[in-house]
């Protein structure tokens, strides 16, 4: 994504004033201001979010729609410019492994010695020699399941397998609620690497930035819904 991209902001004069007028109306009322709002922030998000194959961008679209905003086209997967490459990545990587595994048992380290204090364990498989197939064997599957559509991981953690696919979409997720006199619109980007991108590039962070600078709205965090249905409970208010 480009550094455009990271400091995007949403111009939302119009509808704030707009949210302005109906914040002295019903929650109702509040709540489709805000579904105008965020659809114009949602609109700039997914904008400044479009990726090789359209995953992040789709599960924001997702999200949106969920949430009754929009509605959003939600666009389709297409193959990754990047396929030849990640895939060139993978078959070194099943290489590596075959050949350790390959030379473990051509040596006999792949059998444990036995040594003192413990000889009753002469001739058993040696657990390293078992993490070696286990990480052959993943490296192989994923090898096997990577499609042009695929997400390419490359986890640099220690005893971890370096490169690993992720094939089925995890789209996104979005709810609209109404609990008292508050209204909250939550969207959830559902694919893996969201947050990597988010946390390089800041689009969501800055975009929602502006809004609450202008709105004086605010975010909510983890929980929010159900703790507002709670206070709502408690003082006999419906959600």
């Amino acid at each position: 994504m480009s550094d455009q991209a990271v400091t995007v902001k949403a111009d939302l004069s119009q509808l704030y004033r707009k949210l302005g007028r109906f914040r002295a109306a019903t929650p109702k009322a509040t709540g489709n201001a805000l579904k105008v709002m965020m659809t114009s922030v949602m609109t700039k998000v997914i904008d400044a979010t479009g990726n090789d194959t359209n995953r992040m961008d789709r599960a924001f679209a997702e999200a949106a729609n969920q949430a009754g905003l929009g509605p959003f086209p939600v666009p389709v997967l297409r193959e990754s410019r990047f396929f030849d490459e990640n895939r060139s990545f993978l078959v070194k990587q099943l290489k590596k492994w075959t050949k350790l595994e390959e030379f473990y048992q051509e040596t006999g380290k792949n059998l444990l010695k036995g040594r003192p204090p413990n000889r009753e364990d002469a001739g058993k498989v040696s657990p390293y020699f078992k993490l070696i197939q286990r990480r052959r064997r993943a490296a192989a599957d994923n090898l096997r399941k990577f499609t042009g559509t695929s997400i390419f991981v490359d986890d640099r953690r220690k005893n971890r397998l370096r490169f690993t696919v992720r094939v089925t979409p995890n789209g996104g997720e979005g709810r609209f609620t109404i609990v008292g006199d508050t209204a909250v619109v939550e969207i959830k980007n559902k694919e893996p690497h969201a947050l990597l991108v988010e946390r390089k590039n800041r689009t969501v962070a800055s975009t929602l930035k502006g809004a609450e600078r202008k709105a004086g709205l605010r975010r909510g965090k983890r929980g929010m819904v159900d703790a507002l249905k709670r206070a709502a409970a408690g003082a006999g208010l419906q959600a």
